[in-house]
């Protein structure tokens, strides 16, 4: 589905009434994507299926990967895209880490992103042995990702990404 003309016919094939098939998204369409969601048992915002649409529309669902903190919304994106990647970005240090990898491992995440105030060698060595990918954000201080990369992450999420290309280009050169 590609536009509102089509998502309204399908709503409607599948018993939601989404108004008349007239290509525009309204509130009796976007109720009915919500009706839809709720009956399939996922989060009634819409999204996460309109997503799938797109990415698989666009033929780019082997590029594509999902970061999220929202736990039902990257369960919803794993219904409707099972073959794509997703993140699970975590930000609570009270929560032990193997309730983060239980998680993932459950809903086949394949990795784990943690804000970089709470990576340790530990947790990404546990991470790592559970088969999941311990990833950190880190907003880019050069010194701080060289100390992640030695603990262990996978991968490095930075607002500065020369910074992170240079700490890697010097890693390269060891």
């Amino acid at each position: 589905v590609g536009n509102a003309e089509e998502l309204k016919a399908l709503a409607q094939e599948r018993g939601y009434d989404p108004g008349q098939l007239d290509g525009i998204y309204g509130r009796k369409t976007e109720r009915a994507v919500k009706r839809f969601q709720k009956d399939k048992g996922l989060k009634a915002d819409g999204i996460a299926e309109e997503v799938a649409r797109v990415v698989r529309r666009a033929g780019a669902v082997e590029w594509t990967g999902f970061n999220e903190g929202t736990l039902q919304r990257l369960i919803d994106i794993r219904k409707f895209l099972p073959e794509t990647y997703v993140f699970y970005d975590v930000g609570k240090k009270d929560v032990p880490v193997e309730d983060y990898i239980d998680v993932c491992r459950t809903n086949g995440f394949q990795e784990l992103v943690m804000h970089h105030q709470y990576v340790t060698a530990e947790k990404c060595a546990k991470i790592r042995a559970a088969g999941v990918l311990p990833g950190a954000w880190n907003i880019g201080d050069a010194e701080k990702m060289r100390q992640l990369l030695d603990m262990g992450v996978f991968r490095i999420y930075a607002d500065t990404p020369l910074v992170m290309l240079d700490v890697v280009k010097e890693r390269e050169k060891r």
